[in-house]
């Protein structure tokens, strides 16, 4: 339903969550400020898809489950070039692309839809490439329902990665990651349902 690779990790020993609609999780009572999240050895702030300047909301993970090739925890004595946390760490390492031929997969889920593209980069196969691209439509079906007095509040989020591999030789490569996301409310449609202090637009 929500296509989130780190739903996954709620579910190890150690991790919990007191939000079902939050991507964010916490290791043994220590919030997720704490905790580092690398992508590729990077560290990432704020890798979701969420509403901002609301405190009720949830969150999506900003990278997608078909381009991830592997999740590590460590929940202590983790390697030293993780060193920026306290708490935990979760190491996510993105897979590279076919490096054989072109190909591609479209997939659907109940809130959004993507496109993912992979191929070798060159006819000698020394390197790849992938490209992955997710656009939900979830707000454009619920802004077509009648709630009543109460206005939907469902946001939308458009999110692009990508990977490009080479091997410079048989011991050495190079690599060059890209990740960019959107998200957005508009509730403008429904301005006159709108309580105080209720967001009609939002952007993240």
């Amino acid at each position: 339903l929500a296509d989130d690779p780190l739903r996954a990790v709620e579910s190890l020993p150690g991790v919990t969550s007191n939000n079902d609609f939050s991507s964010e999780f916490s290791i043994r009572g220590a919030p997720f400020d704490r905790i580092g999240l690398y992508l590729d050895g990077v560290l990432l702030h704020s890798p979701f898809h969420t509403t901002d300047g609301q405190a009720d909301n949830g969150s999506l993970t900003i990278f997608n489950g078909d381009a991830t090739e592997d999740m590590t925890l460590y929940e202590g004595a983790w390697p030293v070039r993780y060193s920026d946390r306290t708490a935990g760490i979760l190491a996510v390492e993105t897979r590279e692309g076919n490096r054989q031929k072109i190909q591609g997969q479209f997939n659907a889920s109940a809130s959004n839809a993507g496109l993912l593209l992979e191929g070798p980069s060159s006819s000698s196969k020394r390197g790849s490439w992938l490209v992955n691209y997710r656009k939900c439509y979830l707000q454009y079906i619920l802004n077509r329902i009648d709630f009543g007095d109460q206005a939907p509040y469902a946001f939308g989020f458009t999110d692009v990665q990508a990977r490009l591999a080479y091997d410079l030789t048989a011991r050495h490569s190079l690599t060059l990651s890209f990740l960019d996301g959107s998200s957005s409310v508009d509730r403008t449609r429904f301005r006159n349902e709108l309580g105080f202090n209720s967001a009609m637009t939002s952007s993240f």
